[in-house]
Parts: structure tokens; sequence; C-alpha cells
């Protein structure tokens, strides 16, 4: 068989591969000797989803993404699942090879975004050949910001700068050739308003368009949808969308077939990269992916070593910046989400919280590690929910909780809230203020501002003063109500 010629991520012609034998013996594949036209077709044909492919990207700076599919049967859920080109570029390197030189799954499906920032995300992480080979684009703009992006058409203090400048530059790198925004008529327009009407006005917009802007419109793969329900579709409405791909057609001619000069100049950006990386909020791009995934010698895969040397991705295209649990000082480097219990550990105390990123993880983690004012807030917190509920049948369970008392008692003092030097002198300067003018107390400008710490000093002082009140208070609600219970056992033994 013919091998794809080209560096990929898998290059099947590197002799030094330790697989390279296995990889010829290929050959004697009677699938992988049929003409390679015909495989090709079987390909698309295996690959082929007969919906439109909305990527959903599985972390937050991730370059893993799986595809988001709805069923049509009620109540019309959706399900997230890998599309059947994952399991076939599985099977062996000469397949997974023809598939990244010829990328039949990308050239035969459009590809459907509701944001604009999924949209340059998506383009910004697949590969380059991936990439080039996405001819057509479906977008539905649900974010306000979307929407204002698309109806403003240059930045209003350089009118020769674009405001999807990003956005086009990304795109400059697909093999576009249809690009399709589909606007939503809603379901309530306003009084007096009819879906007629706003086509008309999206009529209006198609012929008065400047044909020297550098927008999206201007390009000749751009196309126009509308989704309108039932009861505002009429042969009116029918008519006006003909209308309007009639002139977006004629528009499309005046400018020509082919992609204007200034985008053709964006794929020659020098710091095309950069922009890309900052347009996306990626920390792996489609290019560093074939760098980073190669095998290219008899060596296997880059050492343990170069991968943190080089802070290369984990396994779902994340840089991993190894930080320790704790400082120097016993304190955890990460902040706490939320505290749910505390507990006597021997003489120590003992916290029960989750700590970002793993937030839905809950560990038990020494009082003295969390006394940060980053964290102080949960704690004060904890005891407040409890505090909001009277409940004497709990009053074993509360005593039997550590206070904050006792937790400055273990700490030796609140030195972890005491007060800085820039608050020593603040509070010397108020009390200076108020000897020499009093009736200048009420304007705020000769009033220095307490600091954070300051403040969560004197709530966890207040806080600890509640509880202790709140223990009282429930000890009087339970001896309240043994004496209710025992004063009919002393009338009943009368």
């Amino acid at each position: 068989m013919d091998y794809p010629q080209g560096k990929g991520i898998v290059d099947l012609s590197d002799k030094q591969h330790p697989k390279y034998g296995l990889t010829r013996l290929n050959e004697s594949s009677k699938f992988l000797s049929i003409a390679r036209e015909v495989r090709l077709m079987i390909y698309e044909y295996a690959v082929y989803i007969n919906e439109e492919i909305e990527p959903i990207q599985v972390e937050h700076r991730s370059n893993q993404f799986v595809v988001r599919r709805y069923l049509p049967d009620p109540p019309c859920t959706l399900r997230e699942k890998q599309p059947t080109v994952a399991s076939l570029t599985r099977v062996c390197r000469a397949i997974y090879a023809e598939f990244e030189h010829f990328q039949p799954f990308y050239k035969i499906h459009t590809f459907f975004f509701t944001e604009m920032v999924r949209l340059r995300t998506y383009i910004a992480a697949i590969t380059p050949s991936r990439r080039q080979a996405i001819c057509r684009i479906s977008y539905k703009p649900s974010e306000l910001f979307d929407h204002w992006l698309l109806s403003k058409r240059i930045f209003e203090m350089d009118p020769q700068y674009p405001v999807d400048h990003g956005t086009l530059t990304i795109l400059s790198q697909t093999g576009l050739e249809e690009f399709t925004l589909v606007k939503t008529m809603p379901d309530e327009l306003p009084p007096g308003t009819t879906a007629a009407d706003e086509l008309r006005d999206e009529l209006r917009e198609v012929r008065k368009y400047p044909d020297g802007l550098h927008t999206m419109r201007n390009l000749p793969c751009f196309r126009l949808a509308f989704e309108i329900d039932p009861p505002n579709e009429t042969e009116i409405t029918d008519r006006l969308i003909e209308q309007i791909n009639k002139a977006v057609e004629t528009r499309r001619q005046r400018i020509g077939t082919d992609a204007p000069n200034w985008f053709k100049q964006l794929k020659k950006f020098r710091c095309i990269e950069n922009a890309m990386r900052e347009v996306s909020g990626l920390d792996i791009l489609g290019e560093d992916r074939v760098a980073l995934n190669r095998v290219g010698s008899a060596f296997g895969p880059v050492s343990s070593r170069t991968r943190n040397k080089c802070r290369l991705p984990n396994s779902i295209g994340q840089r991993v910046k190894s930080r320790p649990r704790y400082s120097a000082d016993g304190i955890l480097t990460t902040f706490a989400c939320k505290m749910y219990d505390i507990r006597w550990n021997g003489t120590d105390v003992q916290c029960l919280v989750c700590v970002y990123p793993r937030v839905e993880d809950k560990v038990w983690e020494d009082i003295s590690a969390l006394l940060v004012p980053e964290n102080i807030y949960h704690i004060i917190q904890f005891y407040r929910d409890i505090m909001s509920q009277d409940d004497p049948s709990r009053l074993d369970e509360i005593k039997s909780k550590p206070t904050l008392r006792d937790i400055i008692e273990i700490e030796g003092g609140l030195h972890f809230l005491q007060h800085t030097e820039e608050e020593i002198r603040a509070t010397k300067k108020r009390r200076r203020l108020r000897q020499l003018e009093p009736r200048l107390l009420g304007q705020r400008q000769f009033i220095p501002r307490r600091s954070q710490v300051s403040i969560l000093r004197d709530r966890w002082v207040m806080c600890a003063n509640q509880w202790e009140a709140y223990i009282a208070k429930l000890e009087r609600e339970r001896s309240l109500e043994e004496q209710q219970r025992g004063e009919p056992e002393a009338l009943g033994k009368a």
C-alpha cells in the first residue's frame, strides 16, 4: 500500500520507530489493499453522523473534546459520546495515518457552535491538518455579548480594526467553504412586531452592509439561516427568507467567490500562534500536539524528566504546575471552598473541608493549616450555620465540637489575625484625629479604612461570644423541656 507522505502525529516511514516492523505487516491486509479512493469512501460512510457536530470541551483550558448529541424523541435529553472516528483510528497505525492525512470526519461534517469562545477554542485546539479540513461551520449565538459582537461592525475608536479580528484570524486557518449564521426568532416579540418585520430589517441590513469592512459578512462563505416557530411561520416569512438568500447570493457574486486579500493576509500573520493562544484560552494548541505526541525514534516517548522540564500537558491537554500541598509554615497552598464539620483529634482540632480545585472531595485538615484570612470566613460561617438551627436535642453533639475559643487556646492566641503595623499606624491616626477634631469623624476621608484582618478578628471574637450565648440558650431550653416533662409525671404519681 502507499503510505501517506508527510510528517504527522504518526509517521509510518520512520524506520527507527519501535513498531515499524509491525506496521509493515499491514501491507498484507485485504482492506488496505483496496484502492485508496474506495477506502476513503468507506471511511466517509463509516464516520458519517446525520446531524451537526457540537464539540464540548472536557475541562477549562483542555484540548480534548466530546461530541454533544441530542435525542430526537421526548424528552429530548442529550448525551455526550465519542464518534465512530475515535474507535476507527485505534485499529492500527496505518488507518490512523490515513485518517490524519485525509481527515474524512472533518471534511464531511458541519460543526455547530452556540458561543464564539467555543468556536475559537475548538479550532485552535485541533491539529493543523484537521483545522484545514473543516469546510462547514454553523453558528447560532446564544450569549448576549456574541449578539453584540455580530451587530457591532467595527471599533468606535479605530474604524479600520474589525471587532471580530481574533475569530477571523482563527477561521483563516481553516478550509472554510460555508459559515452559516443561524438567527432565531424569539417566541415573544415586542408588541406590534411580527417575525416578518424582523426579517424585513435583516433584508435591509444585507442590502446596505458595506463591502469594505473586514468582517465575517464580507466573506464569500457567509450564509444566513433562520429558525422560526410554526405560529410565526407564514407565507410572508418564507418569501422574505427567500429574498434574503437571494440578496446574500447577489452580494457574494459582487465581492467575488475567492477570499478577499485581507482575509488571505491573516494566514501570513507572523504572530498567528500568539493570537490564537490569546483568543482561545488553551494551554496546548493544535500545533503543539504534533510535537508533543510523536514517537520519533527507537527511544520511545520522551522521558519523565523532559516532561517535567517542558511542562508537558496532562492526559486532557492541560499544563500542570507541580505545587506542594503545604507551605513551609504548614499552611495549605490552596484555599478551602467550604467547611462541613469540625472535631477533636486528640489535643488538636481538625476540619472537614473541600479544597480547590478538587471541590468534590471532602478531606480532614488540621486547623493550623487553614488559619489564613482566606479561610477564616468559612470557619466563622460554619458556626453561624449551626447557630441558625434552634434545636435543643442536638445540645450534646454541639457541645462536643471545639469552639472558637478552643482554637485560640490551641494556637496560643489570635496571632494569625494580629493587627499589622499599617493597621496600628492607622489606629493611632484615628485616635489623634478624634482628639483634634471630633466633628470630622463623620467625614470618611479623615478616617483610615480598617484592614481585612482587623474586620475578621472582630468577627471571630463576636462569633465566639455568640456561640457561648447560643450554648447557654440551648441549655435553658433543654432544662425547660425537662421541667415540662417532669411536671406531668409528678402529677401522675400524686
